[in-house]
């Protein structure tokens, strides 16, 4: 018998010994498959790079050197698959005038430079938060993609935004007493992400322990459809529901997805059965929006609706002055109402033509007076 054991145990031994060598080889082999890969997505970049660099050489030639300097030297090329190449704009202003102006010989320079024909993506690196996405305050919680810049105390207030400011103040003060859907609405640009930003930052500073979310209304979209496809809905639906306050933007683009619209209004009206709170931007008003064939004022109880409206020309002054010129003592009045007077509805435009103007001003080493900050806005005017 102790024979019999002895040799099962030397057995085991060499089957232990053996299953070492093997895992060994296993991860050896795994880490060779991710130096691979690593080593492919390097190649595929560093050859992007190289294209792109060719590209805007043939660019170049082509454009005056300002309009060089000012719209394609501060493109950059993000990612290349099957034909498709992504370049990115600094901010969704500038995207709208490359593809406007300059997107046919971009496309024309990089297919040169690549010798084949590739179809080009005009994107822009953060159309929301111009600076930063962060993560949670607690780090326990997942990501809540608010931009922690956009708050109460950066807004400008002006005559045409002050009650849906003081709305959008008072339910994040009282948030836990406050009913529970609060609604913004208005044209783009007008300060809607900024205010349901704000909202969220401020609940989040005076109680951490908060779960909230911000999330466009393409995120929902997209996040349902693929844990359709991942057989994950449940899951979906529990990260959606675990907030105690969920932020959504842009809710007009649900129109005419019926099976979104569906899983829409019964995640919103389960948690706000269970007493949670509901915060929703789009550029339509509730009795215009039309969630299941009905209006969406007809199927949630909404504590407060808001409009934001277009800014009077004294209100666009100051937001250029707080927004984009505070460090610039030397831009005059004259300009500063020069850039308002040509952007009159549009707060994201003028404070993205704003900064143009500086731009434009530091490529080129000039003094910035009425003549140049025209010459900087002659593509949008």
């Amino acid at each position: 018998m102790e024979e019999i054991l002895s040799e099962i145990l030397a057995e085991l031994k060499k089957l232990n010994a053996a299953m070492g060598r093997i895992e060994k080889r296993l991860g050896t082999v795994q880490e060779e498959r991710v130096v691979s890969i690593l080593s492919k997505n390097d190649k595929i970049e560093a050859e992007l790079d190289m294209i792109w660099a060719k590209a805007k050489k043939i660019m170049q030639k082509d454009i005056s050197e300002i309009s060089y300097k000012t719209w394609i030297e501060t493109l950059r090329p993000y990612s290349a698959s099957e034909n498709q190449i992504i370049i990115l704009a600094q901010t969704g202003f500038e995207k709208a005038i490359v593809e406007q102006r300059y997107y046919e010989l971009i496309k024309s320079a990089f297919n040169q430079a690549a010798g084949k024909e590739n179809s080009i993506v005009i994107s822009a690196i953060k159309p929301i938060c111009e600076k930063t996405v962060v993560e949670a305050i607690d780090l326990k919680h997942d990501k809540y993609h608010l931009c922690t810049e956009l708050t109460f105390d950066s807004w400008v207030l002006g005559q045409f935004n002050e009650l849906a400011y003081r709305g959008a103040v008072d339910f994040a003060q009282r948030w836990v007493e406050s009913k529970k859907l609060l609604y913004l609405y208005g044209g783009p640009g007008l300060g809607k992400t900024h205010l349901i930003n704000a909202i969220g930052n401020y609940i989040l500073n005076n109680d951490p322990d908060m779960k909230i979310s911000y999330i466009s209304i393409d995120d929902f979209i997209n996040g349902m459809i693929n844990s359709i496809r991942n057989d994950e809905l449940e899951n979906f639906e529990k990260v959606i529901m675990d907030n105690d306050v969920l932020i959504i933007d842009n809710l007009q683009l649900i129109k005419n997805k019926e099976r979104t619209q569906e899983e829409f209004w019964q995640l919103i009206n389960k948690m706000l059965m269970q007493g949670k709170k509901i915060v929703i931007a789009s550029t339509e008003a509730p009795e215009d929006t039309i969630i299941m064939k009905e209006k969406f004022a007809s199927l949630f109880e909404i504590s407060g609706v808001y409009k934001l409206e277009a800014p009077d020309l004294n209100t666009r002054i100051e937001i250029l002055k707080k927004k984009t010129f505070s460090e610039s003592a030397t831009i005059s009045n004259e300009v500063v109402k020069l850039i308002a007077q040509n952007v009159p509805s549009n707060v994201r435009q003028l404070i993205n033509m704003g900064a143009r103007v500086l731009n434009y001003a530091r490529l080129t080493g000039q003094d910035i007076d009425k003549e140049i900050a025209m010459k900087a806005m002659e593509d949008f005017l």
